[in-house]
């Protein structure tokens, strides 16, 4: 596969870099960018939380 890759944020960037290798690094690192989004916006509501509160 080719991914056109616009930025380091791009989604596919790192399954770019890995997916000639094993498509474990695939799901690994897919993985972990769905914990990082998750874990964003989790902290993204509480900060919303936050400003209603103040």
């Amino acid at each position: 596969k080719l991914y056109s890759v616009n930025s380091s944020n791009d989604p596919d960037f790192f399954l770019c870099i890995f997916h000639s290798k094993n498509t474990y690094f695939d799901w690994f690192y897919l993985g972990i960018k769905i914990d990082v989004m998750f874990i964003l916006n989790i902290l993204s509501l509480t900060v919303v939380d936050r400003d209603i509160a103040s």
